[in-house]
């Protein structure tokens, strides 16, 4: 009698286990179907809280010399948009016509570096306004190149903001940058 106790009280715990599997696999596929289902339902599609009712896409200027084009990126002189057609690249940096002639034809020489971490990117913002102020003032052509590296003591990205000249320029540069940090 013992064993026969056994035996059905073992088979009981078969059935409710495969009870319990097609009870599963049954769930999983309602709830697949239903999921399926409401994907293409357009009643489904009205956005959460959590999601904005339109997709917003970033604003995107347009090219100097053609309005109608898009910018793909702007001039490291300059500053002003530009699209594929008129950028020219050299090393990651991005330059309009007059201003890749500019380039291809100076000595450029560092001027001056920051080194910024997130906790103080106010050093960085100061090198960029210097560097807009003797363009928009002066139309002295500089360029900006930042480099990127983590500090793993402080698990923190650090960047160095370094500006460059024409050599030719260097010091007239140089002069007015230690004016502007005064």
């Amino acid at each position: 009698m013992d064993k026969t106790l056994i035996i059905i009280v073992l088979l009981l715990f078969v059935i409710i286990i495969v009870l319990l599997g097609f009870i599963g696999i049954f769930l999983f596929l309602f709830l697949k179907q239903h999921k399926d289902k409401n994907i293409n339902n357009p009643a489904s599609k009205i956005p959460s809280r959590k999601q904005p009712a339109v997709k917003l896409e970033p604003l995107h200027g347009h090219c100097m010399h053609h309005p109608t084009e898009k910018a793909g990126g702007i001039c490291n002189i300059c500053e002003h948009p530009f699209c594929e057609t008129c950028l020219h690249t050299h090393e990651s940096l991005n330059f309009c016509d007059e201003h890749y002639q500019i380039f291809l034809e100076s000595k450029w020489i560092e001027i001056d570096s920051v080194q910024t971490t997130p906790s103080h990117p106010e050093k960085g913002t100061r090198i960029y306004k210097f560097k807009n102020m003797i363009w928009e003032q002066e139309t002295l052509p500089t360029y900006l190149q930042t480099h990127y590296k983590i500090n793993h003591t402080t698990d923190e990205i650090e960047s160095v903001v370094i500006l460059y000249a024409p050599a030719e320029n260097a010091e007239i540069i140089k002069n007015k940058l230690k004016v502007f940090k005064e």
